[in-house]
Formats: structure tokens, sequence, C-alpha cells
């Protein structure tokens, strides 16, 4: 796929999502800003930020030294500016005003931004444990203004954009399903979840051993997704 004359193996509508979404948090305007693509791997997303020229900086980072030079080797080849920093999370980058932190695990996130409270102007990707993404955000005052499932080549991704400090109103479904337009892809997601979900429908919990709060927890969640996809769209 080619993305703002960039030809990209393998990149589809999640990298374009995220990369439209980064440019609205800027404004598409703001040349003062010092974006960072924390877990940069292949570079992808940094090397389009910065063949936008809508940014100041854009700053690459990635614990892995091998991983980054991916992302420099891709800057070269395009002759694009991106200052690649091999390090932890955001720690790496205390000059960024705005961090793209995708394609890792939602506690990962959490991790990531727990040891870097200040950056609130955020483009999440979690790949797992959305909700308890969604939570943290929620207790920490992150203003949450877009919370969203996408379909990308038969995978399902959750996108949520924070824009500084406020508070949040979710409804109990909210918290577990974000903030989605009521249309095909979500009802997609949804049928994928029960789906997942299937071996619950005559489970028998009493036969069970041990703790059963997460069983009970994935019940609940189970009977909320069949109402759900019983009312459409």
């Amino acid at each position: 796929m080619e993305i703002n004359g960039i030809v990209l193996p393998r990149a589809g509508a999640r990298l374009r999502a995220l990369y439209n979404e980064c440019l609205e948090l800027c404004n598409g305007k703001d040349q003062r800003k010092v974006i960072v693509d924390v877990g940069s791997d292949h570079g992808y997303l940094a090397c389009l930020l910065a063949k936008s020229n809508r940014y100041k900086k854009v700053i690459a980072t990635d614990i892995s030294k091998p991983s980054l030079d991916k992302t420099l080797a891709l800057a070269l080849s395009e002759k694009l500016d991106v200052d690649c920093r091999v390090g932890d999370g955001l720690m790496v980058s205390p000059d960024a005003d705005i961090a793209a932190i995708c394609g890792m695990g939602g506690w990962e996130i959490v991790k990531i931004l727990d040891d870097s409270p200040n950056i609130r102007n955020l483009v999440l990707q979690p790949v797992q444990n959305h909700i308890e993404l969604r939570h943290f955000l929620i207790k920490k005052h992150y203003k949450i203004v877009k919370d969203y499932v996408l379909e990308d080549k038969g995978k399902f991704y959750y996108i949520i954009v924070t824009n500084g400090t406020g508070n949040n109103f979710y409804t109990k479904t909210q918290k577990l399903l974000g903030k989605c337009k009521k249309d095909q892809t979500y009802l997609n997601y949804l049928y994928k979840e029960q789906k997942l979900l299937s071996f619950l429908e005559n489970f028998d919990i009493t036969s069970m051993q041990g703790n059963k709060k997460d069983i009970k927890q994935k019940q609940k969640y189970y009977i909320l997704l069949k109402k759900l996809i019983s009312k459409g769209i």
C-alpha cells in the first residue's frame, strides 16, 4: 500500500487510521509540536509523520536497537528526518508533546503512561486488554476524544485518542466496548467476540474449582454481546 507517497508493505486501514489521528491531534497546522512513535518497529508511522511536515520533530523509540534500525533504514531511504532513540517507553523522549503508542498490550501501555504521566495527547492502539487501558485512562482523567474499533484484513483493532486532561462519561457498556459508531464494523466485532466466548453458552460454573470471578465476568460480557447483537445496528 502507498500512503503519502511512501510504499509500505503490509500496511492497511489500521496504519492509515493511526496516521490520520496523529495529524488531527496537531490540528494540521501547529509546527511547534514534537511527536514520538513509541515502539516504532519498522518505522512506518514515524516516517509517514515525518513526511507530512506537520511537526517540529518526529521521534521514534524502541527498546530494541535492531528494530529501531529498521525505522532508521526506511527514513534514510525516503530522505526523512526521524530522531531515533533506543530506550524504554516515553522516558527517552521527554521533549514530546504527542505520543503514538501502538501495537502493544494494554497493560504495557498503562505502564508506559504511568512512568510518564505528563504527556496527555495520545494515539493509542492496544492489541489486547483495551478494557483495562480504558479504565486506567478514565481513572487518571485523560480526556478521551475518540474510542472506536476498526477492521483491517479481517482483524479488529481499538484506537483510543486522548487530548489533554478532563473528565469522561462512559456507560457500563461503553467501558467494555468503547464509544464505537453503531455500524457494520461494530456489529462484526460483536459477532467475533461472541464466537470467542461461545463455550460459555452452556458452561456449568458449579463444576469449577478455585476462583470463579473471571468466568463470571466473561459470562456477563457474553450475555451483553448477545443482547447488543440482537438489537442490530
